[in-house]
C-alpha cells in the first residue's frame, strides 16, 4: 500500500513546504488490526530488509500476531528542483518542492507492506516563500505558522494540519 503525507492549511506568501524525510509515525497491523502501541520513528536514513530481502527503511513485528510490517519512503516523482540563493553571490540551496493541490502540498509518500500508516503527529517543517526565501525548522504550535523575511514580508500557514491519505 502507498501513503500520501500532505501539509494542508491556508497559505499566505508561500511558494512550497517541505518536511525532513525522518518523522514518528502510528501503524496499525493489515493482519489483526491491532494499533501498534507506541509511534514509530520512520526515517529515509535507515536502510533495513523486508521478508524477501527488499529494502525498507523500517521493520516491525507486530506484537499481537507476529507479522513482520515494513515502511519505506519512496521518492516524490512530483517534486521539482529548485534553486534559492543563499548569503553567497555564487551559491544556491537546492530544495525539492510540489505543486499545491487543493490547499495542501504533497511532502512525503510511504510504500508499507502489512502496515498502514494512522498518523504523523509531528515533523521537521520547511517553508519557501513566494521572494525564495528559506525558513527551515519552522515551529506550527497551534495550528498556525508564521515567519518573516528581512523585506518584512510575511509568509503564513493558518489551520496547519498534516494528513495522510491511501493512494489509489
Amino acid at each position: 500500500m502507498h501513503f500520501n503525507v500532505f501539509v494542508e492549511g491556508e497559505f499566505n506568501n508561500v511558494k512550497g513546504v517541505f518536511i525532513d524525510q525522518s518523522y514518528p509515525v502510528k501503524i496499525r497491523c493489515t493482519n489483526c488490526g491491532a494499533l501498534h502501541e507506541k509511534a514509530v520513528v520512520l526515517s529515509e536514513d535507515s536502510i533495513g530488509e523486508g521478508d524477501f530481502k527488499d529494502k525498507v527503511n523500517l521493520s516491525v513485528a507486530c506484537r499481537s500476531c507476529r507479522r513482520t510490517m515494513t515502511l519505506k519512503i519512496l521518492k516524490l516523482k512530483e517534486a521539482k528542483k529548485h534553486l534559492l540563493p543563499t548569503k553567497f553571490e555564487d551559491e544556491f540551496k537546492e530544495v525539492w518542492l510540489t505543486d499545491m493541490e487543493k490547499n495542501r502540498f504533497l511532502v512525503s509518500r510511504v510504500q508499507t507492506n502489512g502496515a498502514e500508516v494512522v498518523s504523523i503527529d509531528s515533523c521537521t517543517l520547511n517553508l519557501v516563500s513566494n521572494q525564495d526565501v528559506l525558513f527551515t525548522n519552522v515551529n506550527f504550535e497551534e495550528n498556525t505558522v508564521a515567519k518573516c523575511s528581512s523585506l518584512n514580508m510575511i509568509s503564513s500557514i493558518t489551520l496547519f494540519s498534516l494528513t495522510v491519505e491511501l493512494t489509489k
